[in-house]
């Protein structure tokens, strides 16, 4: 039981599970309101159901695939705290809640290729990095030619503005501007047994499977 997950004992875990097969986990618990409700979430460092020893075998063969030292995986959580739509329409991705969601975020440079996905649905979209992490208070969008700031546009997000008075500042939104190449709604997402998926926000994608799937379903961003 700890205040925050630190970057050590992720570390631990991991390598417990993967080189091991040791099935230690750790479970994320995050408390927030909205229009006087309380709500209380849960999120897993590693997927419960998927760490098998099979999967831990995987796992490792993903970790020793190539990296073209420019394409990544974001997690979405479009989970009505965040919208997938909006982030779809605007070109951008974004996550909160803390520094174990946002630190990730920092790996991203302009020109990076991205994929990204919805937790448990599948792929929805493949573009490039066209802008760096700024708090959702500080980004910008293009929209019809003009900059103009996230928090001006009309959101689907229920709260786009929660973690915004905290002292802490990784409890707001974060975005990263994407210049989407092609996407699809989450009804339309792409997903097939053996893909590769992880929980943090932002991860390397070097799985030869993965990508060959991608590189069919989407229009990959060229260069």
């Amino acid at each position: 039981v700890a205040s925050e997950l630190d970057a050590s004992t992720e570390r631990i875990v991991n390598y417990l599970n993967d080189h091991w097969e040791v099935p230690v986990n750790v479970a994320l618990f995050g408390y927030f309101e909205d229009a006087g409700s309380e709500y209380l979430i849960r999120n897993w460092l590693r997927d419960p159901v998927a760490d098998s020893p099979e999967q831990a075998r995987q796992t490792r063969r993903r970790e020793q695939a190539p990296w073209d030292g420019r394409t990544w995986v974001v997690n979405f959580g479009d989970d009505g705290q965040r919208s997938w739509e909006d982030a779809r329409r605007y070109g951008f991705v974004t996550a909160g809640g803390g520094e174990w969601y946002v630190r990730t975020l920092r790996n991203l440079k302009s020109g990076d290729r991205v994929a990204c996905i919805i937790p448990g649905v599948g792929y929805v979209g493949v573009g490039t990095v066209s802008a760096t992490v700024r708090r959702i208070d500080d980004a910008m969008v293009d929209v019809s030619g003009a900059q103009t700031p996230v928090l001006d546009l009309e959101l689907s997000a229920l709260n786009p503005r929660r973690g915004l008075e905290d002292p802490d500042p990784t409890q707001a939104e974060h975005v990263v501007n994407v210049d989407w190449s092609d996407t699809r709604g989450a009804d339309e997402a792409v997903w097939q047994k053996h893909m590769y998926a992880n929980q943090n926000t932002v991860t390397k994608l070097g799985h030869p499977e993965t990508i060959g799937i991608l590189e069919r379903e989407f229009t990959w961003p060229s260069g």
